[in-house]
Order: structure tokens, then sequence, then C-alpha cells
């Protein structure tokens, strides 16, 4: 059996509350398992710096009884990017696209509101990265089944 591998993660939303407590701290496990060494690229509209982003992955990770100093710990702090953008608007996907690098597969991981995904998707084939994506949603999808075909349209238009 064939893997594909990814040449980046992108996390939209990767300054909420899930990527606080859950995220990181998994990160850390794919470092220590040897599985993640690519760039880890965070997605939010805070107004923050990559220093303050890594220091939010940090404080995750202290939150979460990791010993930010680990070996794993720091290198996926190392592996940290971040654009600081508005969903809506297109600069911000070009951004993505620059802090990804020269790699043609990525995986999206989706930590936003459903209603969002349409757009996200949309700004990602703007900016040509979605041939050998792979995108991946945190949230329930749908509320009922109408609900979920909607969401399932939206996201392959």
């Amino acid at each position: 059996m064939t893997t594909r591998h990814m040449d980046a993660l992108v996390i939209f939303g990767a300054t909420g509350d899930l990527a606080r407590l859950e995220t990181f701290p998994a990160l850390v496990g794919l470092v220590e398992r040897g599985v993640l060494g690519l760039p880890v690229v965070g997605v939010a509209k805070t107004g923050w710096s990559l220093e303050q982003f890594r220091s939010y992955a940090e404080a995750s990770l202290t939150l979460n009884h990791i010993d930010p100093t680990s070996p794993a710990a720091v290198e996926l702090l190392g592996l940290l990017r971040y654009v600081d953008g508005d969903l809506d608007d297109d600069t911000t996907y070009v951004a993505v696209s620059e802090a990804m690098g020269s790699g043609e597969r990525a995986l999206f991981y989706l930590e936003v509101p459903p209603s969002l995904f349409g757009r996200i998707v949309q700004g990602i084939a703007t900016v040509e990265r979605a041939k050998g994506a792979r995108i991946m949603v945190e949230k329930p999808f749908g509320h009922d089944l109408d609900s979920a075909r909607r969401l399932n349209a939206t996201m392959q238009e």
C-alpha cells in the first residue's frame, strides 16, 4: 500500500480553544512518534506575530502537562508558521500558500465553524493549493442529513 505524504499541515482556527486544549498536545505526540516534521501553518485573525503564536502553543503544552522544553515540543515549536488574516480576503490565502513552502500536498485542518468551510475551500482553490490536498473538518458536519448534504455540496464547489 502506498502512502501519500503531506508537505504541510495548515490549521485554520489555530488560536481557538480546540487548538489550545487538544491540537497542540496531539501534534507533540506526532513529533515524538516521528510522523510530523513538516511546516505547521496556523491561520487566524488575532493580530498576533509568529512569536505570539508560538507562545500560545507553548502555553497550551504547559496547560496540558507537556514540558515545552522537551525535544519534541521544541521541534514542534520550530515547525510552526503563522498567518494572521481575514478568511474573506484572498491575500490571506496567498500568505498561507507562501508559508506552506513549495510542497504540492497539504492537509488543511478546519477548526472553524462550518459556515466558513466553503469560503476556506474557495480560498485554497484560488491560490491553486487544492490539487493533491486533503481537508479535515473538526466540527459536526451538519445537524441533520439535509444540512450535511448542503455542506458537502459547498465543499465540492
